[in-house]
């Protein structure tokens, strides 16, 4: 459930949960400041098709925002990119995250490192190809407008950008009836699997 207007249907909501149910709901408040979410948008998905609708939906949350700028290059740079992102990890084993889409598009050694990942699926393998023979003019301007795009997330306040996205993101998984089990945290070391987002 989302509530956009101010956290009344939410507070309404968390009055009527049973005592026993209480441990299984999560509440993602942005202007709460003493239990800030983290939320990788990447790392919500398992198996093949689930990080494939993910992407899907991501790419189509960022056409509906730049609508009148969006192209069909844009979309197959940061397709290409979220894929490849989704199925490789870091040097620690962690997820990657939407702050290293620029990293992977602009440096050279980062890019090799990821795409040399046997997890990293065949079916990105011609875009990187085709990426890696173009000049750096050429890939500058390939990956100037999906770069302009970006950083107007990845520029923004962490805590909010994560859960902006979360939510967005949420929403439209939910239309389409493939949205992810949230992991519901009342306080420290409550979890269970509900999801209420509260946005102010």
């Amino acid at each position: 459930m989302l509530d956009p207007r101010g956290g009344d249907l939410v507070a309404d909501v968390l009055d009527r949960v049973p005592d026993a149910r209480r441990d299984d709901v999560l509440l993602v408040d942005p202007s709460a400041t003493d239990y800030p979410v983290g939320l990788n948008v990447l790392d919500i998905a398992r198996g093949e098709h689930a990080r494939e609708l993910a992407v899907d939906h991501l790419v189509h949350l960022m056409a509906s925002l730049w609508h009148s700028s969006w192209g069909p290059r844009t979309s197959d740079v940061l397709r290409a990119a979220l894929l490849t992102l989704t199925h490789a990890t870091a040097a620690d084993g962690s997820r990657f995250t939407l702050v290293e889409l620029p990293e992977l598009l602009l440096n050279p050694a980062f890019r090799g490192f990821v795409t040399a990942q046997p997890t990293v699926p065949e079916t990105v393998s011609g875009f990187w190809a085709s990426f890696e023979a173009m000049s750096d003019g050429e890939r500058a301007q390939v990956i100037g407008p999906s770069l302009n795009k970006l950083r107007s997330f990845t520029t923004r306040c962490p805590r909010t950008f994560s859960v902006m996205m979360a939510a967005s993101l949420a929403v439209r998984m939910q239309a389409s009836g493939k949205a992810p089990p949230g992991v519901f945290r009342r306080g420290p070391g409550v979890r269970g699997d509900g999801l209420v987002v509260s946005l102010p």
